[in-house]
């Protein structure tokens, strides 16, 4: 049906503009699975928490949550359900990203749901379920 739409806006040459404008809108909203995860699509095992910065540094409270969470992230380790941690330096003045694989998605969605309880009303702590090898620093380094 939008296909149809598409091919009736594109054969008048006076609606050009309104073509212009429904590509751009169709285009922006993006896929829409892309809003609401299905059950078919698999779900990351990693959480990834940031410490980030407005031009002064990481703040000492940040910096606190941070070192929280990663003791949080080592207990798990020692329960065995954390596989890996690798922490990664994202920036000039000290943002961090820190972030945990974990054996299972169920553990993945608790330990998430932890850190977002540990980082609430923190100020430029950014919280994301997301791979772990997702390699941000320019040489490519795990830290």
């Amino acid at each position: 049906m939008v296909s149809a739409l598409f091919n009736e806006i594109s054969t008048s040459r006076r609606a050009y503009p309104a073509r212009c404008i429904w590509l751009a809108l169709a285009l922006s909203a993006g896929p829409a699975h892309a809003q609401q995860p299905t059950a078919d699509e698999p779900v990351s095992k990693g959480v990834a928490v940031y410490a980030l910065s407005r031009g002064k540094g990481v703040p000492a409270e940040t910096r606190d949550v941070l070192a929280k969470v990663l003791a949080y992230f080592e207990k798990q380790r020692t329960e065995q359900r954390v596989l890996s941690i690798m922490s990664e330096r994202v920036g000039l003045e000290g943002e961090r990203r820190v972030c945990a694989e974990f054996a299972d998605q169920k553990f993945a969605i608790t330990a998430y749901e932890r850190v977002l309880a540990l980082a609430g009303g923190v100020e430029l702590l950014k919280v994301a379920i997301e791979p772990c090898n997702k390699t941000l620093s320019k040489k490519g380094e795990k830290l």
